[in-house]
């Protein structure tokens, strides 16, 4: 009968049965047989020290028979097989989704790094180690790293891993953190990566790169853009434009125009140079420095409106004038030449009716006389003097150096017009010589008309 027991139990079946004894290093299971199997703690799991620490009295076990001893009727159990199928299905589930794994690396075999994980052997082949070609795999052996599992090898029952496939996507994710939280309108800071002088300047971030495009990298012509930028220089540049993970970038919108910087450096009242490159109808335009100009408005080059100081300016004559106005946000600068000269009719202070003593400077025959008065030119028309014959000649009657006396009847200064009137004056003065004459008249009853004053 035992014997008939006996070969109903056979190596590598699996039984269950139940936990009768436990003692540290072997338990005794009940398998309904002639006598109990026995499974040693190194069988059950090798991580243990003490089977107390994972079984009782009562607990079912299933476990695989390693050996039947006929003679000393003994029944030794293991679960290590069945461990091990365990973990093979684990690791096979793993292997199918592509589970990422803690793998302590054990050894470099001179074709990858090999580790163990569940009691199987993972292998990490060399381009499969790091993004970086260079990197010194054998430091990483002792050191516990994460892998993506790939496949099973067959031919070596071995399953092939990859750390670098786990970079790439952690580099994938970063790029895209980074990219999402750049926006229009940001300032960045990157390092120029490379130079194209057909496309533009390559930017770089931490995870990804722009593009500055020739007419953003500077508000000044340049010929080649490397004039501009060096490969490894660290710029500052703002985001222009973002399509996707195609970033438009600007250099020359961070930096101070040439208007902007030579505002900054001149206030208004300030007298500079410049020369004439261009004149208009109404002016001439003026460059103070490289890419700035500034106008020169007709009306600010003398203060004489009749002077024609603008048909004596010449393309490429070099003047001078102060700055009236600026605006930096329009990159408008006006100027005026006429500031530079003392102002003679600003203290003109003449009214119309105003008895005034003039100069003859000039004759202008059968116009008029040219005065000087206040230290201003004015005019006395023909029809404004006193001769005693209507075809006489106004240098006839007078002369360059005569001093005469009229009346104000026009003023504008600024227009610089002045006209007098001898005849006003000469009329004045025979009017008060009347009236004093009536006074005394009438002092003494004498009837005097006006007719008989002037023999009307």
């Amino acid at each position: 009968m035992e014997e008939l027991l006996l070969n109903e139990i056979k190596v590598g079946q699996t039984v269950k049965g139940e936990v009768i004894r436990v003692t540290d290093n072997q338990a005794l299971i009940d398998l309904h047989q002639f006598t109990e199997g026995t499974i040693y703690v190194n069988e059950f799991d090798p991580s243990l020290t003490s089977l107390k620490d994972a079984l009782k009295v009562g607990d079912e076990l299933e476990a695989v028979v390693k050996k039947v001893d006929e003679e000393k009727g003994k029944i030794l159990l293991s679960r290590l097989p069945l461990l091990k199928e365990e973990t093979d299905r684990q690791m096979a589930e793993l292997g199918k989704s592509k589970e990422v794994i803690n793998l302590k690396i054990e050894k470099n075999n001179g074709f990858g790094l090999v580790g163990t994980h569940l009691g199987n052997q993972v292998f990490i082949p060399l381009k499969d180690i790091d993004l970086d070609p260079n990197f010194d795999s054998a430091s990483l052996i002792g050191k516990t790293v994460q892998v993506k599992l790939r496949d099973f090898d067959q031919n070596r029952k071995r399953y092939v891993a990859s750390r670098k496939e786990l970079q790439i996507e952690e580099e994938r994710k970063a790029r895209q953190e980074e990219l999402d939280n750049i926006e229009v309108g940001q300032t960045l800071k990157g390092v120029v990566a490379k130079i194209d002088e057909h496309l533009g300047v390559f930017v770089r971030f931490d995870k990804n790169q722009g593009l500055i495009r020739y007419r953003e990298l500077s508000h000044t012509p340049f010929k080649n853009m490397s004039d501009v930028v060096k490969v490894g220089e660290n710029v500052e540049v703002k985001v222009i434009a973002k399509d996707g993970n195609k970033i438009d970038l600007s250099r020359k919108a961070l930096l101070e125009t040439p208007y902007s910087l030579y505002v900054n450096e001149h206030k208004v009242s300030d007298v500079v140079e410049g020369e004439v490159v261009q004149k208009l109808p109404i002016g001439a335009i003026v460059k103070l420095a490289p890419y700035v100009t500034a106008l020169l408005h007709q009306n600010e080059i003398s203060w004489n409106p009749n002077d024609n100081t603008f048909a004596s300016l010449k393309i490429g004559s070099t003047v001078k004038a102060a700055i009236i106005s600026m605006d930096k946000k329009k990159e408008r600068i006006s100027l005026s030449m006429k500031t530079l000269v003392d102002n003679p009719w600003a203290k003109v202070k003449a009214n119309v009716g105003d008895l005034v003593e003039a100069e003859v400077t000039a004759i202008i025959p059968g116009r008029y006389l040219e005065v000087s008065c206040f230290g201003v030119t004015g005019i006395i028309n023909v029809n404004e003097v006193t001769m005693k014959e209507k075809s006489s000649k106004l240098e006839d009657y007078y002369a360059v150096g005569d001093k005469v006396k009229a009346i104000v009847t026009f003023v504008d200064t600024r227009l610089w017009k002045l006209e007098l009137s001898i005849r006003k004056y000469t009329s004045r003065l025979e009017r008060e010589q009347f009236e004093e004459y009536m006074q005394k008249e009438k002092e003494s009853d004498v009837n005097v008309t006006i007719g008989d004053i002037f023999d009307l």
